[in-house]
């Protein structure tokens, strides 16, 4: 998500500026409960078929990411290094805006490069106890050479856990398709972050598999888990292999 856009939703904990009115561009809200479940219980199947595309998701090099939709890294409230959603491929995007600079709840939006985004905050709270809602329209949004047009939902919620601390959990869900140059790529995906980490559930033939990123850069760990089990998998310069905790033969793929 575009830094701008999530700060704005952030801001709604401790109070935000008046709705501006309109009809509602942004179509049907996900089903948060079944996007958790992507999570929750994995309907998918993990193959040597499908590995390189699934890594691929998680790495930023896959077709779903063909525009550098993943891009970079930030800081959570929690401190925790992770991957972050920008819309319009990376923090070189400058997007100003005087309904999000105003603080305002709902507003549209111009891209740098051409196009407008609508969003709307909806929900509210403090750290100890939210539920926040934003939405988020793209219309043909575009900068430099990417162009985004589709939507992003993000759910957040907090709550005190049993030591008195604050938890945090996100829920992104992004339908759209991206076009770089040439290219066009259609996007449907979920991460979850929850305390502290950074999950990305990734549609294959059957179902969905989830993705934990357990590091980031030029290599890296991830935990794959599916409809039968978890794999562990490396993943360095363009070729990696998943093992499965059931044992058997490992999984080979390269990019």
């Amino acid at each position: 998500m575009h830094k701008g856009l999530l700060a704005c939703a952030m801001v709604v904990l401790v109070g935000c500026g008046s709705s501006s009115s309109g009809s509602d561009p942004f179509g049907g809200e996900p089903d948060y409960n079944e996007v958790q479940s992507r999570f929750d219980n994995p309907t998918g199947t993990f193959n040597s078929g499908n590995a390189a595309n699934v890594i691929g998701n998680a790495t930023g090099s896959g077709d779903a990411n063909a525009a550098g939709v993943f891009s970079g890294g930030s800081t959570s409230s929690s401190g925790v290094q992770q991957k972050a959603l920008h819309i319009l491929g990376g923090a070189n995007a400058q997007t100003t805006c005087a309904d999000l600079e105003a603080g305002n709840r709902s507003g549209s939006c111009s891209c740098p490069s051409g196009g407008s985004f609508d969003y709307a905050v909806e929900g509210g709270g403090d750290q100890n106890n939210a539920d926040v809602t934003m939405k988020i329209r793209l219309n043909a949004c575009s900068s430099n050479d990417v162009t985004v047009d589709g939507s992003e939902f993000m759910h957040m919620t907090s709550s005190k856990n049993a030591a008195g601390q604050s938890e945090l959990r996100m829920l992104f869900v992004v339908k759209a398709n991206v076009k770089k140059g040439a290219e066009t790529h259609s996007l449907d995906i979920a991460e979850e972050l929850d305390a502290g980490t950074l999950r990305i559930a990734v549609k294959v033939d059957d179902g969905w598999v989830t993705v934990t990123i357990k590091s980031t850069g030029t290599g890296g760990s991830y935990e794959i888990r599916d409809k039968d089990g978890t794999y562990s998998c490396t993943y360095d310069n363009g070729q990696g292999q998943c093992t499965s905790s059931k044992g058997g033969q490992p999984i080979s793929f390269k990019k």
